[in-house]
């Protein structure tokens, strides 16, 4: 059975090899990773999915999988396809030494395929727009690039949502998702603020750019805090 990724026909006899040199965006190797996403904390974990059928039918399903992890060398057997159907979906495929999936799944049989399933639904950045419309408001959206500590996007999704942000958004890559601690982090306000997952922050900004949306930028090495008039 033959299998298209991308729009480019990938037939499963080429095997996983194909895929690398294909150079695929969505497939990057643990040494790129920058995001820490083995905790000692069980409920950081709660949201894996482990082995390879949970994986397959995880995949199946509409719910949003923030990034699967595979054993680095596996190129045989049904990973191929876990890998080809992870990539259509656009879901960061990261490849991963075999300690560290045995340490992030607790030692259980992982099969060297570990997904994270996202603690909450992803919404669109038109639907966070849409929220400000229905309000009757201007829209006001924070913009996280590159954050990768749970507890501070949670800190900064509850300060967001006591301000009155209609929406956030976050990176799909090199930055945390919304996972068990980003929730405990948020001290429940996740379930009130709109989160819009995008692959390329910078095009997404262009966007809102276009908009006619004012643009502020805030940065922790920043020494001045200066408002531009235009």
């Amino acid at each position: 059975k033959d299998l298209a990724v991308g729009g480019r026909p990938l037939s499963l006899s080429t095997g996983v090899d194909r895929l690398y040199e294909m150079r695929l965006p969505m497939y990057e190797s643990w040494a790129d990773e920058r995001v820490r996403i083995e905790s000692d904390d069980p409920e950081e974990n709660a949201g894996l999915v482990i082995g390879r059928n949970a994986v397959r039918e995880l995949l199946k399903s509409d719910r949003e999988i923030d990034k699967i992890l595979v054993r680095r060398g596996d190129r045989e057997g049904s990973i191929v396809v876990l890998v080809a159907m992870a990539i259509e979906r656009g879901i960061p495929v990261i490849e991963t030494e075999k300690p560290k999936l045995d340490a992030i799944s607790g030692y259980a049989p992982h099969q060297g395929v570990i997904a994270f399933a996202a603690e909450k639904e992803y919404c669109t950045v038109e639907d966070i727009l849409d929220i400000a419309k229905e309000r009757g408001e201007d829209p006001l959206i924070v913009i996280c690039d590159g954050i990768t500590d749970p507890y501070n996007l949670g800190a900064i999704i509850r300060c967001a949502e006591c301000c009155g942000a209609h929406g956030l958004i976050i990176s799909k890559r090199r930055a945390v998702g919304l996972t068990p601690l980003v929730t405990k982090a948020s001290a429940g306000a996740i379930e009130h603020l709109a989160v819009a997952k995008v692959a390329n922050i910078a095009s997404t900004v262009e966007a809102l750019k276009s908009c006619t949306l004012p643009l502020r930028i805030a940065h922790g090495e920043a020494d001045d805090f200066v408002i531009p008039q235009n």
